[in-house]
């Protein structure tokens, strides 16, 4: 029996493959896996750790926003570069709301367009700039008239993830324990964002839902709070209008943050 929260809607293709990629006990195959990298993807990947500690000493001022733009799941295999081209257009579009909407939000993108690479790295990635805040951007095809919304955040054991946790500055963390660390900002993250989606009654055309806390692989391993977005979309280029009214909701969770810290 399974003791998470899911939403209602059983039509979620991402999040239903991330359950299933977890298995019962909440243990990833990403484990059984080995992951390659071209010498360009390699490069990539160091060049953006080694900007990642200059921006989070450039913006110590700022609050550090950090995107992950991940390809829609489709079980057509011939759509999944157009989809995964969507899916980035989208994140650097928000990339560029955000920021024009306070001089204090520094957003920053997990990897460039044209490269892809594992969760691992972007862990680190994250990890290594010490994000204020990561947010993992999913797409899928939704079937109902209305465009949907789900947010989540990681929660692998919905007890054990709760409890208090001490790990000692050169202990090493395990994959399926960093969230630990930042797990209540997560779900105070998401629960914010939607409480402020969800308020927007004047405005119907968009469906949100959660937060849930469910296993996600596109979270393990960071230490620093961090949700997932979730657009079903009913037909593609329909998150264009739906970008700003989630950017300002954005915005507006940051805001609160900032000057409550």
């Amino acid at each position: 029996m399974h003791m998470f929260e899911y939403p209602d809607d059983n039509k979620r293709g991402w999040a239903q493959q991330s359950l299933d990629n977890f298995g019962f006990f909440g243990c990833s195959m990403i484990q059984k896996q080995r992951f390659y990298f071209s010498q360009k993807a390699r490069l990539t990947i160091y060049v953006f750790m080694i900007l990642a500690s200059v921006l989070r000493t450039a913006t110590c001022k700022q609050f550090l926003c950090m995107l992950n733009p991940i390809a829609c799941s489709e079980k057509q295999e011939t759509e999944q570069s157009t989809k995964a081209v969507e899916t980035d257009t989208c994140v650097e579009e928000l990339q560029s709301l955000l920021q024009t909407k306070s001089d204090d939000i520094k957003v920053i993108l997990s990897h460039p367009p044209e490269e892809t690479i594992s969760t691992q790295q972007t862990a680190s990635f994250a990890n290594w700039a010490a994000v204020d805040l990561f947010i993992s951007i999913h797409t899928y095809k939704e079937t109902n008239n209305k465009p949907t919304l789900n947010i989540y955040y990681l929660v692998c054991d919905p007890v054990l993830d709760f409890l208090p946790h001490h790990f000692e500055s050169t202990q090493f963390i395990p994959l399926y324990s960093a969230h630990y660390q930042s797990i209540t900002s997560s779900k105070n993250y998401a629960a914010a964002l939607a409480e402020s989606l969800q308020q927007k009654t004047d405005n119907p055309t968009l469906n949100t839902q959660g937060p849930f806390g469910i296993p996600l692989t596109s979270l393990l391993g960071i230490r620093y709070p961090a949700i997932t977005l979730e657009f079903g979309i009913t037909h593609d280029s329909q998150w264009r209008a739906l970008l700003p009214e989630v950017a300002e909701a954005l915005a507006q969770v940051i805001s609160t943050h900032i000057k409550s810290s």
